[in-house]
């Protein structure tokens, strides 16, 4: 294979490839990304670690004056194409898999790889009707309103992962580590319904590709076990985790009957991170300090102190809109500030039943999140 292509390209392509590679793995090949060239004067550069899969296609600056394929590792590839001068880059493999890399300068790479025909088989969405279709940034919202509710723990797949779905033009995600559960919803083009268990790690990967894409659709299809989102020339794959999702509406509590706040986002969640200095933490594994901080709501102010024998004593408080009776309650820091940290909204509407009850927060999109609380 001999080809060039611009360096800016190549360096966005690999990132991705990057985050998907397993440098950890036992398989040689799963720490590569595999370089093949394509009809159309395109290179597509695709990574796997046989759960994840991202597949990317760059244009070539002109016909490849070799075709082929190659897997080199992709930290090693990423690392050589960023150190090479901005331009054209050429980059040149053997027949014993063994690439050559360089710019336009004196300075040149060599880098040992692995045949093509030794990289894993990758899926592909076959040619049908997407079932969603959304703006990125739409889909880049849902993941960010609800990525930090997922359990870090890995023995529970069924909340070690998040649900997408949709139907009735409109997607929704929901994630839940017991303690707290994070809903969102947007309208997206959803001519039937259809859901998905992503994994964690597809989260994760999910968000970094989509968070970069702006306003244009990307296309949802499910084929089999396997979810695609394909936006222009890149797809992302993810085998669906085998798990059912709690049936989270179930826990959504009724807040008819609720004492109702209207909460300063920014200036609570000031206040909440200020007086959290004095929790002595001891992280459980979803991040959880055991300590927690007291809100004491009533009449216009919202009361916010912690006390631990260690840190001392913290207090604080916050003008606002109080409906009900006065209440008290102690909550996780964390999980406070996560939610109000993924808005962007000026204030934000919050639930009180009683000091061991669910606390509702819900912004003007109708977002729903819960936090539990803890015991006085």
């Amino acid at each position: 294979m001999q080809i060039t292509a611009a360096k800016k390209d190549l360096v966005r392509a690999l990132a991705r490839a990057q985050g998907i590679a397993n440098r950890k793995s036992t398989i040689a090949a799963l720490a590569c990304v595999l370089l093949q060239t394509i009809e159309g004067d395109r290179l597509q550069i695709a990574a796997t670690d046989l759960f994840v899969t991202v597949v990317d296609v760059v244009a070539l600056d002109g016909p490849p004056r070799q075709t082929g394929g190659v897997a080199l590792n992709a930290r090693d590839l990423l690392d050589r194409v960023k150190a090479l001068p901005d331009g054209p880059v050429h980059i040149e493999t053997s027949e014993r898999a063994t690439a050559t890399i360089r710019g336009t300068g004196k300075l040149k790479y060599t880098l040992r790889g692995l045949p093509a025909d030794d990289y894993p088989s990758l899926p592909s969405p076959k040619a049908r009707a997407a079932e969603l279709e959304i703006p990125a940034n739409a889909l880049a919202g849902l993941l960010d309103r609800v990525h930090f509710a997922i359990s870090q723990d890995t023995t529970r797949a069924h909340v070690n992962s998040s649900l997408l779905a949709w139907g009735n033009g409109e997607a929704r995600m929901a994630a839940t580590d017991g303690h707290r559960l994070s809903v969102a919803a947007c309208f997206a083009t959803a001519p039937k319904d259809g859901r998905a268990l992503l994994s964690q790690a597809a989260v994760t990967e999910l968000r970094k590709i989509v968070g970069e894409l702006g306003d244009e659709p990307i296309t949802v299809r499910r084929d089999g076990s396997v979810v695609f989102f394909v936006h222009g020339n890149v797809t992302f794959g993810t085998k669906l985790v085998d798990a059912e999702f709690p049936p989270y509406e179930q826990v959504i509590p009724n807040t008819s009957a609720s004492a109702r706040a209207q909460i300063p986002r920014k200036a609570f969640a000031d206040a909440v991170r200020a007086v959290a200095l004095a929790s002595d933490f001891s992280a459980d594994q979803n991040g959880a300090s055991g300590v927690g901080v007291i809100i004491a709501l009533g009449e216009g102010v919202a009361h916010v102190s912690c006390e631990s024998a260690r840190k001392g004593l913290a207090t604080n408080e916050v003008p606002i809109e109080y409906a009900g009776k006065p209440h008290r309650v102690r909550v996780e820091p964390r999980y406070v500030l996560e939610v109000l940290g993924c808005l962007e909204d000026e204030e934000v509407e919050a639930f009180f039943t009683g000091e061991l009850h669910p606390i509702v927060f819900r912004p003007a999109t109708g977002d729903t999140f819960v936090v539990m609380p803890m015991r006085l």
